[in-house]
């Protein structure tokens, strides 16, 4: 599975493209792309949350990054 690397509530935008405002943000790591697309894919438990995920969210955006420099 990911671990939550950092987390926290938005206080101000600073540059962006997008009208959104977010209640929380957050970097989880996985231990690689394949293990997050099984996650998604092929657990029940993560199937059977989805729905209430998406149902109490009005926004998301989910952004796959390679890694670069990391302080964590």
């Amino acid at each position: 599975g990911g671990k939550v690397l950092w987390s926290s509530v938005p206080e101000m935008k600073m540059i962006t493209g997008s009208d959104e405002n977010w209640d929380m943000t957050a970097i989880v790591r996985y231990p690689s792309r394949k293990a997050f697309l099984e996650m998604t894919t092929a657990l029940p438990e993560y199937q059977a949350a989805l729905a209430h995920r998406e149902a109490g969210l009005a926004y998301q955006e989910l952004i796959q990054c390679a890694e670069g420099f990391s302080g964590f």
